[in-house]
């Protein structure tokens, strides 16, 4: 698992280039504007969609909880969308982003915005799962990296999210189809169409979508360690609670560690060949009747394979 790995591993590119990386950072990579950084992203993306795999962040069983309790019914739910979260000024994008969320649909009717630029303005834990579970839908500007915890948040609070970050890829698109309970929506068009599309969508179509987040959200959710139980009934409790009312495999197979191991297992090549710096033929010395053997070397015919 790897986090901000750009800032850390700096070299990674010329020692580890191949190696597949873990990370919920699917942009850029570190929590700055891309103006601060040396390298063209886009010739040098820390990312690579088909080498990568995108993780969700972790998040504490009793938050979980708290967020599903609070949770409403989608016809008792009285906001159109609702979206809180601190305003970072020091990352240009995720500045501009929410700032066009607050702008454009802040005085919308129908629509909360609580954007803080310090932790006293912020929202406490139950006054954001209240907000969150009164709204039908739930928006997702990007954070300080393309990624934000509050898209897990979303569905466990029973909202549809509508992600509005241009670059984050939602963890484990290959192992299950996000979009039927994700809305994407494009940045460029946080304007009065965004609004208009999420008032005027039926009900019958929110409540699908979240019954699809249902479907497959506990796959976004780490167990604890067993570790974490002893000497702590608490914590034993809350994963009891948590399989009782949400996720009953969580501990067992149904989580976001099964989903990992099967994203990396489809990584596995049978060939061990690499383009361009891996060569290979059948041995020319071998024994009559023992079978064939393979020589893998480099382009200096120097072994790679014991």
């Amino acid at each position: 698992f790897s986090l901000h790995y750009v800032d850390l591993f700096a070299d990674w590119r010329e020692l580890a280039p191949l190696s597949i990386f873990l990370t919920p950072e699917t942009e850029v990579g570190w929590e700055a504007s891309r103006e601060d950084f040396a390298l063209d992203v886009a010739s040098h993306p820390p990312f690579d969609s088909f080498k990568d795999i995108s993780v969700p962040c972790f998040m504490g069983l009793n938050h979980v909880l708290r967020l599903h309790r609070a949770a409403k019914p989608v016809r008792e739910r009285w906001l159109v969308a609702a979206f809180a979260g601190k305003q970072w000024d020091d990352v240009r994008e995720a500045s501009d982003v929410r700032s066009l969320v607050l702008d454009r649909l802040g005085n919308k009717p129908g629509v909360a915005v609580v954007l803080g630029r310090s932790v006293k303005e912020l929202l406490t834990p139950d006054a954001m799962a209240t907000l969150l579970g009164d709204a039908r839908f739930c928006l997702v500007p990007r954070g300080r990296a393309a990624w934000s915890v509050r898209f897990f948040e979303t569905l466990w609070s029973g909202c549809v999210p509508v992600l509005l970050s241009d670059h984050y890829e939602v963890p484990f698109e290959a192992l299950f189809d996000v979009s039927q309970f994700v809305i994407k929506w494009p940045v460029s068009r946080i304007d009065d169409s965004l609004y208009e599309y999420l008032a005027g969508l039926p009900l019958e179509v929110v409540e699908e979508y979240v019954r699809a987040a249902r479907r497959f959200r506990c796959w976004y959710l780490y167990p604890p360690a067993e570790a974490s139980w002893l000497g702590n009934a608490g914590k034993r409790q809350e994963l009891e609670e948590v399989e009782e009312e949400l996720c009953p495999n969580l501990s067992s197979s149904r989580n976001a560690f099964e989903a990992v191991s099967e994203l990396l297992k489809r990584r596995m090549r049978t060939s061990k060949t690499a383009m361009g710096s891996t060569f290979y033929r059948p041995a020319a010395d071998v024994e009559p009747g023992s079978g064939l053997e393979w020589h893998f070397t480099d382009a200096e015919f120097n072994s790679l394979v014991p």
